[in-house]
């Protein structure tokens, strides 16, 4: 009996590994003008669960997911490069089994310099800052990604 115990939770253990070292890829895409050249383009790659974005550069658009309570799933915006102004809507919620903590804002508005023919992912885990990581054309989100050097936008307490 103790053996076949250990040997269940040494499975548990290694799907839980598993899980938590796979990379993640974008879902759902979004291309404000198809026709832009790949040289002119940069994107913003968004946790579709927290963002909804409303505005892109004083245009009306409905960039969202489907949400949902755990969510890896990620959109791809693929806007021209330069001065961009991002305004979007958060709804950030997470829990641990005992409580649960949820963090909402409406039209918060993201401005920033981009470059051409790069990624940059939006990350967020509560409290006051929206993280901005720079990301290589295909390359998946890791936790190597969310462990190096970024930028840091403060959108205040929310």
């Amino acid at each position: 009996m103790k053996a076949t115990k250990k040997l269940i939770l040494v499975l548990l253990a290694g799907i839980v590994i598993a899980l938590a070292s796979c990379a993640v890829a974008p879902k759902t895409f979004f291309s404000f003008d198809d026709s832009l050249p790949e040289n002119q383009a940069s994107a913003f790659i968004v946790p579709l669960a927290d963002f909804t974005i409303t505005s892109y550069n004083g245009i009306l658009v409905e960039w969202k997911g489907k949400g949902g309570i755990v969510s890896l799933n990620y959109c791809e915006i693929t806007i021209p490069a330069g001065e961009t102004e991002l305004v979007f809507n958060i709804h950030y919620s997470r829990g641990d089994g005992y409580s649960r903590w949820t963090t909402t804002g409406k039209d918060l508005v993201l401005s920033y310099k981009i470059e051409a023919q790069q990624r940059y992912l939006l990350h967020y885990t509560g409290g006051e800052n929206i993280f901005i990581y720079t990301m290589e054309p295909d390359e998946k989100i890791t936790m190597s990604v969310l462990k190096r050097e970024h930028g840091t936008i403060k959108i205040g307490d929310l």
